[in-house]
């Protein structure tokens, strides 16, 4: 009904409100305004609009650019060992302003003397070295200066007072010690030893001996001789008998005459079973030596004896007094002096020291200004003085203000690298026969800076190595060597991977079968296995080490390039190919390897990082390469043999004292390791086809 009347009202409509539009003009396909977007660019599309990949990318490209630039346009060394510049600290501009690589190194646990105090902070010093400290220890940041004690055990001078602890150990009752020196003991001035005794465990008693020298002689048995003539003397006699006789001019029939020996004799003198201060009277009524001398030269000998189980006896001091001075004594043995005590006996106990001291400071030290400031040198050779007189900015020396009319001294003016002479030494070579040779050495200082072509003291932004490198221009120069050898063992993983690959997964059946087993057992052997097995073959360096990379590093390449092989093969446009009587190299690298080449890349890309830490691990077990040697990449391209694994194997040893020479390389491996990561997943999103066209 509706539709009815719906046609009713359409015939009733005035045909002549209506008209043809566009009747006789002919309508064409617009073109497209915009352009079209091949494979690559719209990865390319896809890759731009991730930022945090972007970053990544832009981060890496500056990382291979500064391994490129920096090593070409540095002018710090990095190449040649110079001891002055060992282990340099970082210093940095404009964080140094905030106390951070500000070039300081911290010096901890210093021995401090505790007889030279500093006139305004009242705290003891170290040593005097100018050297080490400057003048005045004006090397010294003193508002990070910390003084403090800390017990110690140790028989050095820097370890004062405490006492020493006899003690048995096992089932053994006795132990003794002796002093290292001989005290002469005389008679006639009533010599006492005295013993200050902290603590004396209950059962055990310290007995006091003298130890001496005494003359004797060396027995001699008729009988014995008797014997020994008819054994040695006929068989000897006739043999050596003119040889030694009418040589030394002896007759061997001579008689023998004992030769004087000397023997060792020990005498009690007392014994002691308390603790406090002790006398010992050392020529007591009831002593007796086995010398009838007045004086005896002796050393003192102690012996801790017990039955009970690990008894000890705690010693404070021993003194030898005698009438002869009343203020001093003849010999004092405390602190270090009587830790030194001989030990023998080692098995029947120990002796050791306890409660001493040590006076030790904590600062952080100038290490730029001590090693870049004004040095001296005592002898400077003539010709390298006359070098320095003979440049423009020095001159010959002006009068010293100190002493304005001593020739042999003087200064030179600011721009000269020369501070002053400070003294002529002429002692010319005489040799018999001929005229002297002038032999002029000068006592100078000057400024090492300047002298090593600084206009200033200069910033090394990472530090400096053990051996006076630069680190920052060391550690990319490392990364250089690093990033080409992981090129150059990528390349070679990929080439023969995809070639393997593309052969297996192309034929198929038992050629895919035969290879993919041979390509498992090489996977299977673990990498210290061919480690061992080239390092022993060749012994380490750049040959072994690629060949470790590569020996299996091409196998994940391979199983990439198969499976995308097996993917595309049965494609429409593969099958008219191979019909049309295309050849199997025109199907493989025309038709099936190009449509797979996006996967195969990003799966390479990939390898690269894996192949750079790989070298690192090997080179910082020390298999890899080092320092020493040097190779041409391909003969052409000349490499050092330091890379970011020598680096971190040189700090691993110093990383608790000198942490930056681990930190900096380890930062950089790290960045590159992330970066190259994020760049290659980046490069697997925007090449992956099922994301074409997609945001």
């Amino acid at each position: 009904m509706a539709d009815t009347k719906r046609k009713l009202d359409l015939d009733s409509l005035d045909r002549s409100l209506f008209e043809l539009v566009e009747q006789d003009a002919k309508k064409y396909d617009k073109k497209f305004e915009t352009k079209p977007i091949g494979y690559f660019k719209d990865a390319m599309i896809r890759f731009a609009k991730n930022r945090t990949n972007l970053v990544a990318t832009i981060i890496l490209f500056i990382l291979i650019s500064l391994s490129v630039f920096v090593p070409l346009l540095t002018t710090k060394n990095y190449t040649s060992q110079d001891t002055h510049l060992r282990h340099l600290p970082p210093r940095m501009p404009i964080l140094e302003n905030f106390g951070i690589f500000d070039g300081l190194r911290r010096e901890r646990r210093v021995n401090v003397d505790p007889d030279v105090i500093h006139p305004d902070f009242g705290f003891p010093l170290p040593p005097d070295n100018p050297l080490r400290y400057g003048t005045d220890y004006r090397f010294i940041d003193f508002d990070t200066y910390v003084y403090y004690t800390d017990a110690c055990s140790e028989r050095v001078e820097s370890c004062v007072g405490g006492q020493s602890m006899m003690r048995l150990s096992g089932e053994s009752e006795t132990y003794a010690i002796r002093s290292q020196q001989f005290i002469t003991f005389d008679k006639n001035l009533n010599p006492n030893i005295v013993f200050d005794i902290f603590s004396v465990m209950e059962g055990a008693e310290l007995r006091v001996h003298l130890q001496y020298v005494v003359e004797g002689e060396v027995p001699v048995d008729d009988d014995d001789d008797e014997e020994n003539g008819d054994e040695n003397g006929d068989e000897n006699g006739d043999e050596n008998g003119d040889e030694n006789g009418d040589e030394n001019g002896e007759d061997p029939n001579d008689e023998v005459i004992p030769e004087p020996t000397f023997i060792t004799a020990i005498t009690q003198i007392g014994t002691i079973s308390s603790a406090g201060v002790h006398i010992i009277d050392v020529f007591g009524p009831d002593i007796v030596f086995d010398v009838d001398d007045d004086e005896i030269v002796a050393k003192i000998r102690i012996e801790l004896v017990s039955e009970v189980r690990n008894a000890t006896i705690v010693l404070d001091s021993i003194s030898v007094e005698d009438d002869s001075n009343d203020e001093e004594p003849i010999a004092h043995f405390e602190g270090l002096s009587l830790a030194n005590f001989e030990r023998f006996q080692a098995r029947n106990g120990d002796y050791v020291r306890i409660n001493a001291f040590m006076h030790l400071a904590d600062f952080m030290l100038d290490i730029y200004e001590r090693q870049f400031g004004a040095r001296t040198v005592r002898f400077m050779a003539k010709s390298e003085y006359d070098a320095f007189v003979a440049d423009p900015r020095c001159g010959p020396p002006q009068p010293h203000p100190d002493d304005p009319n001593n020739p042999e001294m003087g200064v030179f003016p600011e721009a000269c690298p020369l501070i002053s002479l400070n003294s002529l030494i002429d002692d010319p070579i005489i040799l018999p026969g001929r005229p002297p040779i002038e032999n002029i050495t000068y006592n100078v200082t000057y400024n090492f800076a300047m002298v090593n072509g600084y206009d200033s003291v200069p910033y090394f932004l990472f530090g400096t190595t053990g051996q006076g490198f630069d680190l920052f221009a060391i550690t990319w120069v490392a990364l250089r060597t690093s990033l080409l050898i992981g090129l150059v063992v990528a390349s070679i993983n990929i080439s023969i991977g995809i070639v393997y690959g593309a052969i297996s997964g192309y034929y198929g059946g038992k050629v895919d079968i035969l290879m993919e087993r041979f390509s498992e057992i090489v996977g299977r052997v673990p990498w210290l296995v061919w480690l061992s097995i080239f390092i022993a073959l060749i012994g380490p360096g750049v040959v072994s080490l690629i060949l470790i990379l590569v020996v299996s590093g091409w196998i994940g390449v391979a199983s990439v390039t198969r499976t995308q092989f097996y993917r595309f093969k049965g494609r429409e446009y593969v099958l008219s190919s191979r019909t049309l009587g295309a050849k199997d190299s025109r199907l493989i690298f025309r038709h099936i390897l190009p449509n797979g080449i996006g996967t195969i890349i990003t799966a390479s890309v990939l390898m690269i990082p894996g192949v750079i830490f790989a070298e690192a691990t090997i080179s910082y077990l020390g298999f890899g390469i080092g320092h020493g040697q040097s190779f041409r990449l391909f003969g052409l391209i000349p490499l050092s043999g330091v890379s970011i694994g020598v680096l971190l194997s040189d700090g691993r040893n110093e990383m608790l004292t000198k942490p930056y020479l681990t930190l900096f390389p380890a930062i950089i491996i790290s960045l590159l390791m992330i970066t190259f990561n994020m760049f290659g997943n980046a490069l697997r999103d925007a090449f992956n086809p099922s994301l074409r066209g997609s945001e």
